[in-house]
């Protein structure tokens, strides 16, 4: 089961294979120290840059398709999409 917040950007997986879940952040991760929500207001407030562009948003977007696409089909999908780099 992979569980994806809406608000912090954060993730946890678990299964029947895993003894416990998984609680903190592995090493050698950063952990955020703003969150997404207070990054927008910072960022179209004109106090800081967006911590992530616009076409990772598009992506994103690509992305759960593809997994709703997977959950509907029971079968991997892919994301077709290729964003140039920048």
């Amino acid at each position: 089961l992979m569980e994806i917040s809406p608000h912090g950007g954060d993730f946890s997986v678990s299964g029947d294979k895993l003894k416990k879940p998984i609680t903190a952040t592995p090493r050698g991760f950063k952990t955020k120290t703003v969150t997404p929500a207070r990054n927008f207001h910072d960022a179209i407030h004109g106090k800081a840059q967006p911590r992530c562009p616009g076409r990772m948003g598009i992506l994103l977007a690509d992305l759960m398709d593809a997994l709703y696409e997977s959950v509907k089909t029971r079968r991997p999908a892919k994301v077709t999409r290729r964003m140039p780099k920048t």
